[in-house]
């Protein structure tokens, strides 16, 4: 992917005017993020867990439903203005900063993506396992 973006980009770093994002893999990752979704719903343990965690958050019981529709409803002219500001820098500048928060295994799964496009990850530990929490105690 980092070679297809530095094939693409112009002289002063940036993706030209010119490049369209494929419409297939767009579609295709609305898709995928739309079943990601009904899966972690699908068991009535995990409804009701997201239940509670919702009413402690204050979010209303359809904000899974309303996020769906605005995955629907997205287009290829909202991303691009998003991969510009977001996306492109970190695979198109030599020094790119970055900052992920994610649970699970998803971090060994995205250190694994960004080396195969020559890219370093640092892993910061998170704040209670961190010197001044551990000073404190």
């Amino acid at each position: 992917m980092a070679k297809h973006l530095l094939d693409i980009m112009d002289g002063d770093g940036d993706v030209p005017s010119s490049f369209h994002w494929d419409a297939l893999l767009f579609q295709s990752a609305k898709n995928s993020i739309i079943f990601r979704m009904m899966e972690q719903e699908k068991s009535p343990h995990r409804m009701a867990f997201s239940s509670l965690l919702g009413y402690y958050k204050g979010i209303s019981l359809t904000n899974s439903r309303e996020v769906m529709t605005a995955i629907t409803k997205a287009n290829l002219k909202q991303v691009e203005g998003v991969a510009k500001k977001y996306f492109c820098p970190l695979f198109l500048r030599p020094t790119p900063c970055a900052a992920c928060v994610s649970g699970g295994d998803v971090f060994s799964v995205m250190e694994d993506l960004l080396q195969c496009c020559g890219k370093k990850m640092t892993v910061v530990p998170p704040l209670e396992n961190s010197s001044m929490a551990n000073f404190m105690q």
